[in-house]
């Protein structure tokens, strides 16, 4: 991209920022993601916000901007989940929870153009997970052992890699189909049908 002037001066401050839905909840698909990305599209016009490159994933989304001087990043990305907050729960109402008005994570991750690496998203995904654990107080090391314990019970992922076209919501189900999902709940957690995390591991070993 060509250097911009701004009055008497000449400016090229491109970044690329990461953010991710409140704890990193899988809710940017379908509707609402072809939505997040208009609506993310039209904010940075208003704000003479040039988006270089961009990509809304089910579960976070990358931009490549070039941002005027005149605004701060942090500015910016106040102004832009802020207004998209309010936006997208005006078409998709059923995403508002009752006890948090937020859509959005708190924070996110910015660096200048050129020095972005794999690396170092990766690093900032961590720290966004581990974030989470440490506030629903469950160490890393316990998660990695439950999911573990998990794959070994199902033999396979412990859940769906298929995206639905369908946002599934309490409104969108029957009564009937809403008390077989919280019965089949509950006979799950009456069965007690897991193994210890040594037995797991034991397990992983003797297939690896």
């Amino acid at each position: 991209m060509d250097n911009k002037s701004l009055s008497h001066t000449k400016w090229k401050c491109q970044y690329h920022i990461v953010f991710i839905p409140k704890y990193r909840k899988k809710i940017l698909y379908g509707r609402v993601k072809n939505d997040v990305r208009e609506i993310i599209s039209t904010l940075c016009k208003y704000k003479d916000v040039d988006i270089i490159a961009g990509a809304v994933c089910v579960d976070h989304i990358h931009l490549s901007v070039a941002i005027p001087p005149k605004i701060s990043i942090s500015n910016f990305m106040g102004y832009l989940k802020g207004k998209s907050t309010l936006m997208l729960y005006d078409r998709h109402p059923e995403l508002q929870s009752k006890w948090d008005k937020a859509f959005w994570a708190r924070g996110y991750y910015v660096e200048t153009i050129g020095n972005i690496t794999d690396e170092a998203v990766q690093k900032y995904i961590k720290e966004q997970a581990e974030a989470i654990l440490d506030r629903l107080g469950i160490p890393v090391s316990v998660f990695i052992g439950m999911t573990y314990r998990q794959v070994i019970m199902r033999d396979g992922v412990p859940f769906s890699l298929d995206i639905p076209d369908k946002l599934v919501t309490r409104d969108s189900i029957t009564q009937a189909e809403f008390d077989t999902m919280m019965q089949t709940g509950f006979a799950q957690a009456k069965k007690n049908d897991s193994v210890s995390v040594d037995e797991a591991f034991n397990q992983l070993k003797s297939e690896i």
